[in-house]
């Protein structure tokens, strides 16, 4: 009986590690996980989408700091919030799958439901 248990303390370190991977690598883990990760995990894949959503809106906070850096004062002071949001974010994320939690933030889980990893 001791052998179950062990089994399945196995693939929780296997999942958790996947998880890992997934959010704490960005999209390189997403790519990781694309190639050679068990898609048939929910859990795994959950966090594989909140990283592609996560690089997506990286993506689009990038494009905004670009777009607002040629204004003096508000450029500066958005783009450092803008960073300092998704580190925030980020470490959340990170302090969530080392903690083995499952975690929905707002925008980034409704935008993640839309995204299928196949």
């Amino acid at each position: 009986m001791s052998i179950g248990r062990e089994s399945e303390a196995g693939r929780e370190i296997d999942e958790k590690t996947w998880k890992l991977i997934t959010w704490g690598l960005g999209i390189l883990g997403v790519i990781i996980f694309y190639a050679a990760g068990p898609r048939d995990n929910p859990r795994v894949v959950h966090w594989a989408r909140l990283s592609v959503a996560f690089f997506i809106a990286g993506m689009v906070g990038w494009i905004a700091a670009f777009a607002l850096a040629p204004v003096p004062v508000l450029g500066a002071v958005a783009s450092a919030a803008l960073w300092i949001g998704l580190l925030g974010v980020w470490l959340i994320g990170l302090l969530k799958v080392l903690s083995n939690e499952e975690w929905r933030p707002p925008v980034l889980s409704s935008m993640a439901s839309r995204i299928s990893i196949p």
